[in-house]
């Protein structure tokens, strides 16, 4: 099914949850937390972590999208092409619990 309009695209392509997060909000009252994920910085011309309109390469993307988890690009990170620095974020504001322990 396409889109609803409500921020799902913008997560799913950017990364933003700031249109789902107003949604939730104003249709809940529960405030949103952006799920889990990573960065990378990376030399000019390499592509570690995905390329338009290829698979995943194996190296936790899909378990970010599909999951929101984050631990096998996170374990992956340093073995990518062109890796300079990187790190994920799993742990929400004022918790000292990160996921997937916040799942159990």
């Amino acid at each position: 099914m396409p889109d609803a309009g409500e921020g799902i695209e913008a997560i799913a392509e950017d990364g933003n949850p700031a249109a789902l997060a107003t949604f939730i909000t104003a249709n809940s009252g529960i405030t949103y937390p952006a799920s889990p994920g990573a960065w990378v910085v990376h030399t000019a011309g390499s592509k570690p972590l995905f390329t338009t309109g290829e698979a995943d390469y194996g190296d936790g993307i899909e378990h970010i999208a599909e999951d929101g988890n984050p631990t096998a690009l996170g374990a992956s990170l340093p073995d990518l092409g062109g890796f300079i620095a990187g790190h994920v974020f799993n742990t929400p504001v004022g918790s000292d619990r990160t996921w997937p322990h916040l799942a159990r």
